[in-house]
């Protein structure tokens, strides 16, 4: 089980680095943050900001397994809004279909944890002895 959330940490890590943060770090240079949708009356290069340092601050947590409960949610909230607020007009395409499977995938590494291949695993498991630190 642990290899597996291992696997799956670093895979949806590196898919949201790579395609997503990376698609908006390049609407950013290109000087087209325009272009990127509007929320909550927000202005669009705001917007942009925000989700791209979700998405890779999140990610980049989520990778090495720190705070990954709460860093689940950085990514998480942004694909919600990207269902339910950005996609919500348009009928069913693919695009939402691949922010339903991130967002499934966040829920459970919400649910289960990073697992013992984490940074936040070694941090339970260390205890202190004579002043230093000792694994369990």
């Amino acid at each position: 089980m642990d290899a597996l959330l291992l696997f799956t940490r670093v895979a949806i890590a590196t898919l949201m680095i790579s395609v997503h943060a990376a698609g908006k770090l390049h609407l950013v240079l290109a000087g087209q943050a325009d272009t990127f949708p509007s929320v909550f009356g927000l202005p669009s290069a705001f917007c942009l900001y925000l989700a791209f340092s979700a998405e890779l601050i999140g990610s980049l947590l989520i990778l090495i397994g720190l705070w990954t409960r709460t860093a689940v949610l950085l990514p998480g909230v942004i694909m919600l809004v990207v269902i339910f607020i950005v996609l919500a007009d348009a009928p069913f395409t693919e695009k939402e279909e691949l922010a339903m499977h991130y967002l499934l995938t966040y829920a459970v590494l919400f649910v289960l944890g990073s697992g013992r291949y984490s940074i936040d695993y070694w941090w339970k498991a260390r205890k202190f002895e004579n002043g230093r630190i000792a694994m369990r």
